[in-house]
């Protein structure tokens, strides 16, 4: 078999994700010193697919020193920034996802996973930064709007992790969690509760959520926990317990729910 056969061979086993079978003939060809560069970063994501980072980063290094950088193409710079990221090597992996998408501006997802590194990490704001880089007016992937808004209620920004979450709404109408995350940058913007500004957010999760009964257990507690305690400080007994009972339902051992109910609402005026 002639080698450009060959390494057609290799490449259709490659897409095929092949990739121990891929790397054999690639092996073969570099011991002819077939005369491609292309044999390095295909066998780079080879390796970088089967855990083998110390043999993809040699790779794709190889790669990278005999093409123009010009001629490297976004993946590339992808596949070389996991390659890194997988090393450990962040701020290295970072600088080569931000030339993925200067290679091929449309590659927005890659600030998405630059701003999933950093929220992992625990550093909202710069998490932040980089989620807002792939919002266009164009975009419409409720996961992106999600991802931001807890970026956005992590760093306490509520009022900007709620917009967010109406995005969520917006393009994927009647999902839970948009209603629960909106309940909760609501519940974080009224912290004593006394306005109850993430009530109706609970109440849309709980009649969205009911049907499916046990498989939302603990959002249907969270939900009804929070209405609980608003209508005990609004002095509801009847409502509150309901609300309770609601959990016992879900949760017959719950103490909150169970102490809830042997609450005794007090009016303002105490009669002796």
């Amino acid at each position: 078999m002639n080698d450009d056969v060959e390494f057609r061979y290799a490449d259709f086993l490659f897409k095929n994700n092949n990739y121990a079978e891929a790397i054999e003939v690639f092996n073969k060809l570099e011991a002819k010193k077939y005369n491609s560069p292309y044999i390095y970063n295909r066998r780079a994501v080879c390796y970088y697919e089967l855990a083998k980072y110390d043999l993809a980063q040699k790779d794709i290094e190889t790669y990278f020193s005999k093409v123009n950088a010009t001629k490297a193409k976004s993946a590339d710079f992808e596949y070389y920034g996991k390659i890194l990221m997988k090393k450990g090597q962040d701020s290295l992996a970072i600088q080569q996802y931000q030339a993925a998408v200067d290679r091929d501006t449309t590659r927005l997802d890659m600030y998405g996973q630059i701003g999933s590194y950093f929220y992992n990490k625990g550093n909202f704001p710069l998490a932040i930064q980089y989620m807002e880089k792939q919002i266009r007016p164009t975009t419409t992937d409720p996961k992106v709007f999600y991802e931001l808004g807890q970026a956005y209620y992590y760093n306490k920004e509520y009022v900007k992790a709620d917009s967010s979450f109406v995005k969520v709404l917006e393009l994927k109408p009647n999902i839970y969690i948009g209603y629960l995350w909106r309940a909760r940058a609501n519940a974080a913007q009224d912290p004593d509760t006394k306005q109850g500004l993430a009530k109706p957010y609970y109440e849309k999760l709980i009649e969205v959520c009911a049907p499916g009964g046990a498989k939302y257990k603990d959002e249907l507690i969270e939900a009804n926990e929070y209405i609980a305690y608003y209508y005990t400080i609004n002095r509801d007994k009847v409502k509150a317990d309901a609300a309770w009972k609601n959990i016992l339902a879900l949760d017959p051992t719950n103490k909150k729910a169970i102490d809830g109910l042997k609450m005794k609402l007090e009016h303002h005026h105490h009669h002796h």
